[in-house]
């Protein structure tokens, strides 16, 4: 192997989009302590079942002892229409407001907008108006608040019906929901642009079940979106000089091991990546600024890599001049591994404030089972060694990563 240089570079989750596009500096600053609940409807609720966005933030900050609460309900509104059960919309109003500061958050993210668009200009000011009544009501909690625009509906084919109309009265009231915020002086988080400046590439692999409704891989692939609101770019990046040694480093603490044509690479990384989606999306599905790529030039022949005990093929020097892109290995387990404890957290979380035996346990039937709403406080200390687990886990380990000659030709 002619050792002409070595070059490993990797973008992680907290890189630009492109080299032409420059990085913004966050919406939202998190500081150690903050207990960040998260309110709205649909959008908000399902994703405490897949936990691909707080587990990036829980990622991205790693030294940050942040606490999370979702308290979306699907179809809710600004009215709290949803949460009234059997009594009248201003009754779930009302446990809106109620269970909002109950949590005692620091940060309190509303998205609103999406359900209350369909009743179009008519329904604008009615909209607002009940939108900054909200804002006071939850005053008292004296939480940074920070308003996330809705993002626009996404096309889909056929038979599913064009988007235009939905994105247009949509469009409306979100330029209504930053003049709130100007009007108060509170931030707006909107992955909206982020979408739109992704590759064409991107886009074709579809973010939604039905054009409204983020599946799980669209949580996937929108966590980088979300996180980067919150907190600026770190690329990460390891240079080798052509004797093995490393010349810079970037987002991570690297050291080398050449032997012979052998490199060892010994990494801490200062963050991990996001979990590998499953199965596996292609490489366009992803941010392109997420993507961990290794690249070595000046080398000749295939070469084994592998990362702690996993293997992660055989590549040509063609395949690692053009980049090849890693998606597994130990960093990836573990930031799996933050995954289900915030997925089970949510389940834990979400059995306590929403029962599925409600109207018994404190609605108009308690006089039946009122008696076993004690048990609820059961699901604290479940919901306590889940964040345990979490706050540990989120630390990335050290990892080695191997790239070895090897003689046999690559399977065709």
């Amino acid at each position: 192997m002619k050792r002409f240089g070595i070059l490993l570079a990797a973008w992680l989750v907290f890189g630009r989009f492109s080299p032409g596009i420059a990085a913004e500096p966050p919406a939202v600053s998190l500081r150690s302590g903050d207990r960040i609940v998260l309110v709205g409807g649909t959008l908000i609720e399902r994703e405490q079942r897949e936990g691909y966005w707080e587990t990036a933030l829980m990622l991205r900050h790693p030294n940050l002892d942040l606490t999370v609460r979702n308290l979306g309900w699907s179809g809710d509104t600004v009215f709290g229409e949803a949460r009234a059960w059997f009594d009248p919309p201003e009754k779930g109003y009302q446990r809106l407001v109620e269970q909002t500061i109950t949590e005692k958050p620091t940060v309190i993210l509303l998205n609103y907008g999406l359900n209350e668009s369909y009743a179009g200009n008519s329904g604008l000011e009615r909209f607002a108006k009940q939108y900054e009544r909200l804002l006071n009501d939850l005053s008292p909690a004296k939480a940074r608040m920070v308003l996330m625009l809705p993002p626009l509906a996404e096309s889909m084919p056929a038979p599913l019906p064009s988007v235009e109309a939905t994105n247009a009265r949509l469009e409306v009231y979100r330029q209504r929901i930053r003049d709130i915020a100007a009007k108060r002086g509170l931030p707006t988080i909107d992955i909206q642009p982020r979408i739109d400046a992704m590759p064409a590439e991107w886009k074709r692999i579809h973010r939604t079940d039905n054009g409204l409704h983020l599946s799980a891989a669209g949580y996937r692939r929108t966590a980088t979106l979300f996180a980067d609101l919150f907190a600026s770019d770190q690329p990460w990046s390891v240079s080798l000089n052509a004797d093995g040694t490393v010349a810079k480093q970037s987002g991570v603490t690297a050291t080398a091991e050449p032997a012979g044509k052998k490199v060892t690479l010994q990494l801490h990384d200062a963050t991990l990546p996001l979990p590998t989606f499953l199965p596996t999306l292609p490489d366009a599905a992803y941010p392109p600024h997420e993507l961990r790529k290794i690249v070595a030039t000046g080398w000749e022949g295939n070469f084994q890599l592998r990362a702690g005990n996993a293997d992660l093929g055989t590549v040509s020097a063609a395949d690692l001049a053009k980049g090849v892109t890693i998606t597994r290995g130990p960093m990836f387990e573990q930031s799996e591994q933050v995954r289900k404890q915030v997925v089970l957290k949510n389940q834990h979380y979400f059995n306590k404030w929403r029962p599925q035996n409600d109207t018994y346990l404190y609605g108009f039937r308690k006089h039946e089972q009122g008696q076993n709403f004690k048990e609820l406080a059961q699901f604290d200390p479940l919901i306590a060694a889940a964040e345990k687990q979490i706050a540990e886990l989120r630390h990335p380990k050290p990892v080695t990563l191997v790239m070895e000659p090897q003689t046999a030709p690559l399977p065709r």
